[in-house]
C-alpha cells in the first residue's frame, strides 16, 4: 500500500493543555452519510450530560447541513453546537489548533460509500490534536487505537461517549496522543517522503 501524504510542514504540532475553560471538539468534512455526523452530533449530546464545559464546531457544507442543524436544534444544543460552513484551508488549520479533541464518526454509507483514509485526520492528528475515530475503511490504518487515539466501531454512539469522555477525564493524553499521532503522519502519510517512495517504485519498475 501507497500512502496519499500531506505537507505535514504546514501543520504546527501544538501542545494545548486544559485551562479550565470549554473543552472544544471539532468535527470537518462534507455533509454526507459516510462522514457520521449525525452519530458525532448525538455522542456530544449524551457527553453535555455528563460534562457541562463541552462545545462542538462543526466545519463544512453538504446536503444533509439542514438535516444536522435540525437535528442540535431537536437535542437543545443550540447554545453549545456551531455550524462554521466552508472555510479556507489556513482557516480550518486556525480552528484546528484552537481545538482539544478531532470527532471523526465515520461509517459506511446506506449505498455502501465509504471513506479512504481522510485528510482531515490526518490533518488533525499533524496538528497535534488526539481522535476519536470509527474501525472504518483505512482508518485503522493512520489512527491506532489507544496510541494515536481511539476507535470505536461505526453507529457506536455510546463508544463515541466512552472516548470522549475518556479524553475530558484524563486530560494528559492530550499530549502523549497527540504526540504520537504526530509521530504517524510524519512517517507514512508524509506528503515529500512519499513522493520520493513512490519515484523509488517508478524506478525499480523501469529499470
Amino acid at each position: 500500500v501507497h500512502y496519499g501524504g500531506i505537507d505535514v510542514n504546514k501543520f504546527k504540532l501544538r501542545k494545548k493543555p486544559p485551562n479550565g475553560e470549554r473543552i472544544k471538539i471539532l468535527m470537518c468534512g462534507r455533509f454526507v452519510e459516510k462522514k457520521g455526523f449525525e452519530y458525532g452530533i448525538r455522542a456530544f449530546a449524551k457527553l453535555g450530560k455528563i460534562h457541562k464545559n463541552v462545545a462542538l464546531t462543526l466545519i463544512g457544507d453538504g446536503k444533509l447541513r439542514g438535516k444536522m442543524e435540525n437535528l442540535v436544534e431537536s437535542l437543545n444544543l443550540s447554545h453549545s453546537v456551531q455550524f462554521l460552513g466552508m472555510l479556507p484551508h489556513e482557516e480550518v488549520q486556525r480552528e484546528m489548533e484552537v481545538s482539544d479533541v478531532f470527532l471523526s464518526p465515520n461509517v459506511t454509507a446506506s449505498d455502501g460509500n465509504r471513506e479512504g483514509i481522510p485528510n482531515t485526520i490526518k490533518e488533525a492528528m499533524a496538528t497535534g490534536l488526539p481522535v476519536v475515530s470509527t474501525y472504518h475503511a483505512g482508518i485503522p490504518e493512520l489512527v491506532i487505537d489507544g496510541k494515536s487515539g481511539f476507535l470505536v466501531p461505526e453507529k457506536d454512539v455510546d463508544g463515541l461517549v466512552d472516548r470522549l469522555n475518556r479524553l475530558i477525564v484524563h486530560p494528559e493524553l492530550w499530549e502523549k496522543l497527540g504526540s504520537q499521532g504526530r509521530e504517524i503522519v510524519e512517517e507514512r502519510f508524509n506528503l515529500f517522503k512519499q513522493i520520493s517512495r513512490l519515484e523509488e517504485i517508478y524506478a525499480k519498475l523501469l529499470s
